[in-house]
This record gives structure tokens, sequence and C-alpha cells, in this order.
């Protein structure tokens, strides 16, 4: 909570402004319960224009106090982040760095007020939003505009092999998962919560070498990414479209690998493979955000050993099938033109 009035607040009729994209009004936390709230707040004009601050070191460390209740901890500055633990009530705790995040309604203003601001705890890699605790970051703004004004606009100049080599390794997946504050880790994350409504950790690269050797050549380099899911968690669509395929055991196989393709407007097509539970229906229009299925089990003995995940493509309108369709894609560059980059499609998708 600021205890400035650092921020100019109109109303208007909406223009909302937040460092993931989303409407100031869809999360709000009321100090004293840590509880979100369910709000129907006027929509607001942020009346500033500071860049989103990835990660701000702050030396020495800075305090800030716990309300009258405890304070859920979360393993990054986002509300879909895992709880780790919690901060006592009415204690000082002691934060080494600040970060925009998840936008969070403080509720300690009458109105509320946006704070996007997340407060590392000292030595441990553990977020508190600002908006449940009181006291500033020292050099902070509550709210922020993303480079350029548009969604990380800052990337619009990165080539298809940068984007390319954010996703198609081991090592880069390790980065996506262990830099949430990124540019990279936050559009994986926004990506996560539109298709579940929560973060699971990216498990599975795009056009990858070492994906082709964990495999040892049996599907290619891989046209698509995997994310690690529990069995049975729901999927969303990304899109609004049209169902081409919804198949729950294709060719013969496990009743928890199911494929699903829904076609957008443009022609590209978005494949949901691996799924116990296929909700709609070919030719079937959908909307984006519907709950489209339910992850499956494959994975866990299969015989390329994977864990449980979500198979997450998005192809070409002649490849509804993906880089798989029959025949096949053998090389590198046969699996790139007939697919898109999951990762840039859905910043491509946000920026729209």
């Amino acid at each position: 909570m600021t205890t400035t009035k650092s921020i100019l607040v109109a109303m208007a009729g909406c223009v909302c402004l937040s460092s993931t994209g989303l409407p100031l009004n869809a999360a709000q936390i009321d100090r004293t319960t840590n509880q979100t709230l369910k709000v129907n707040t006027q929509p607001q004009l942020i009346a500033q224009g500071n860049s989103c601050i990835n990660f701000a070191s702050v030396t020495p460390a800075f305090t800030a106090t716990t309300g009258s209740r405890a304070v859920n901890v979360r393993s990054g500055p986002s509300l879909s982040a895992s709880i780790v633990r919690t901060l006592a009530p009415n204690q000082i705790f002691r934060f080494d760095g600040w970060a925009h995040g998840d936008t969070v309604m403080d509720a300690g203003f009458n109105p509320p007020r946006p704070d996007a601001r997340w407060y590392k705890l000292a030595g441990e890699n553990q977020w508190v939003a600002s908006a449940v605790v009181i006291g500033n970051a020292p050099n902070s703004t509550p709210t922020c505009t993303p480079s350029g004004g548009g969604y990380f606009n800052n990337l619009a100049s990165w080539s298809d092999t940068q984007w390319e080599n954010a996703i198609n390794s081991a090592s880069a997946l390790n980065s996506v998962n262990n830099n949430p504050n990124s540019d990279i880790g936050r559009i994986y994350r926004d990506l996560s919560n539109d298709l579940f409504g929560r973060y699971f950790p990216i498990t599975g690269a795009y056009v990858s070498d070492d994906y082709f050797r964990a495999t040892g050549g049996r599907v290619g380099f891989h046209g698509a990414i995997d994310i690690g899911t529990p069995v049975g968690t729901e999927v969303k669509s990304m899109v609004d479209g049209t169902v081409v395929i919804a198949q729950r055991n294709p060719n013969g196989s496990s009743n928890q690998d199911g494929i699903l393709t829904i076609r957008a407007a443009n022609g590209s097509n978005y494949i949901y493979m691996h799924l116990s539970e296929i909700r709609v229906t070919q030719n079937q229009q959908v909307r984006k955000g519907t709950v489209v299925g339910k992850t499956g089990a494959m994975g866990g003995g299969n015989p390329n050993g994977f864990a449980p995940h979500l198979h997450y493509e998005v192809a070409r309108p002649d490849f509804p099938w993906g880089a798989l369709q029959r025949p096949a894609a053998q090389t590198k560059d046969q699996f790139r033109q007939r697919t898109f980059n999951p990762l840039k499609n859905y910043w491509e998708l946000r920026r729209r």
C-alpha cells in the first residue's frame, strides 16, 4: 500500500492499464483478510507513464508491515503463482527488491487504487503483493505502462531466431521457469494463465535438438511446447474459432491422448493434445476462454517417459493435425514451415 498520493486517478469510460494487460478491476485484495474480492469497481484511467520494472534490487533492504491478518507469500509476482507460506500479522519484514507484476486493487484506499508492485523478501525468491502490506519500495511507482505503450512492444524488433531460441532447449525452458520477471517469463506466465487460469511450468521445447534427443527422434523436433499439468486440469480455448478436430483416441491410442483443434478466423489451427476429456464437438463454434477439455495422463508410461502434460501447438492453415500431419515433418525447416512459434503467436494475439 502506498502511503503518499503518488498517482492521479480520474474516472473515465474505460482505459484500463496494467503490467499484465489485465483490466484493473480483475483482482482486488482486502488487506485485512488477504482475500481476493469480487468487486465491480468503476474503470479508472491511471495518469502516469512510468515504464514497467522487471526487477529492481534495493540496498540496504527496505521494510514493510503486515496488517491484522496473515499475508500470503508467493513463488512469483503473480496471483497465479503458488503460495509458499504466510507472513504473520502485525509484523515488520525486510525486502531486498521489487518488480511490477499482476495488478492488485489496494483496498486500503477509498476508492481502491491499483498497485502492480510486488516485493521480494530479503534473501529469498519469494514475493508479497505491495497492496497487502504497508510500506513503499524506494523509487517505486504503483503502476506502469509496458515499454512503448503496448504489450511488450520492446520485443517488436526480435527476429524469428530470437523468439525460437527463447524456448528451443532445456536451458531456455529453465530460464523461462526460473525468471518469471523476464519479458519472456511474463509472456509465458500470461499464456499459461489464459490456457488454464493459473501458472504451470513449460516442460517441452519448440523445434528442439534436446527434444529430438530425448525422444530418440521418434517424433522429430517438436512443433509445439509442452506444459506440465496435473491430470484433469481444465483447458481453455485461446481464440474464438471453429472446432475442426475433436477425437478422444485417434488411431486407437490411449483415452488419455485426445486431440482437439480449433481454427481461428485467420485460418491458424490451435491444437491441444493429450486430453482425457473433450467438451466440444466438431464444427462447434467456441469463444476464447471457453473450457474445451481436460488434460490427460499421457506422458507417464508412454514411450518417451514424459510426465503428464498438455501439448500446445499453433499450426498453419493447411495443417489441422499439426507438424506431424502425414507425411510428417522431418527437418527443422519443415517443422517451422508447418507451425508458428507458440510464444510469439501468443504475444501477437495480445497485441491485436
